[in-house]
């Protein structure tokens, strides 16, 4: 049911799903930090936040590229190829995050480089798209 709904998408709802992701990733990023509101502190939350962007983006991501979709009546059409759009949007990914975080190097907003991030950035990359091979990418074995 649930995957019904998420593939009865229009291709272009999705990427427009995709391109307004992108920009929470560019405004969540570039803002500078005296414009956040602090919520609640907790150490290495920011660590988090970028494991999360990145995992919610290669999520996102192949699900805009995946060109299946559920036609009245019948199941899931197979005519997507996982084994060329995962290391795109792997590759995308984490381009995407040493990208932000070299403009908070070279932008003087406030931000700064780290490599903790990057390394979250791309930890979360992974795991979400593996996360959406599991979910969509498999075939269903029996009947």
């Amino acid at each position: 049911m649930l995957k019904r709904f998420i593939f009865s998408f229009p291709g272009f709802t999705r990427w427009m799903i995709l391109f307004a992701y992108l920009a929470v990733i560019v405004y969540a990023s570039l803002t500078p930090p005296k414009n956040i509101p602090r919520l609640i502190y907790i150490p290495y939350i920011d660590k988090v936040v970028h494991f999360l962007m990145y995992l919610g983006f290669c999520l996102i991501a192949p699900w805009a590229m995946d060109e299946r979709i559920y036609k009245k009546g019948h199941p899931l059409t197979d005519n997507i190829h996982l084994s060329r759009i995962i290391p795109i949007v792997l590759v995308l990914s984490v381009s995407w995050g040493v990208v932000m975080e070299l403009f908070q190097r070279t932008m003087n907003i406030g931000r700064h480089y780290s490599i903790y991030d990057l390394i979250a950035n791309m930890a979360g990359a992974c795991v979400g798209t593996v996360l959406y091979y599991l979910l969509f990418g498999r075939k269903k074995t029996g009947t």
